[in-house]
């Protein structure tokens, strides 16, 4: 029940984005339906071969996981800039643990997740 409650949740996200994105154009029942018919189309062919979760819980659990934390530590320590960055994650940009924490997300982390990334993509060919 609560992973069901938990679908919903993440559905309204979408759909609530969906909606603002498209405004008046869309009626939220033509949107709930296309993405019901999606959700059909992707499930479908998974449903009717089993193996394919395996792989795609591969894919996504330990490739994709890896790319979206370093995507997001990029974007973090290189987007926004050191300054900003200190802020998002401490409030203030001055103490003496900023600089060395700064260099470690900015260089060390992405560089141990993309390793881990390599490794795995070339373990997968």
């Amino acid at each position: 029940m609560v992973t069901f409650i938990s679908s919903i949740a993440a559905l309204e996200v979408f759909l609530s984005g969906l909606s603002d994105l498209m405004g008046a154009r869309v009626s939220r029942p033509q949107l709930i339906a296309a993405t019901c018919l999606l959700e059909a189309m992707i499930i479908i062919p998974i449903a009717l071969s089993p193996s394919i979760i395996g792989q795609l819980d591969l894919i996504f659990g330990s490739g994709m996981q890896v790319l979206g934390s370093t995507l997001a530590l990029l974007g973090l320590s290189w987007g926004l800039g050191k300054t900003k960055a200190l802020r998002a994650v401490s409030g203030s940009e001055r103490s003496g643990w900023h600089q060395p924490y700064y260099i470690w997300v900015k260089w060390v982390v992405p560089a141990a997740l993309l390793s881990v990334l390599s490794g795995y993509v070339i373990s997968r060919l």
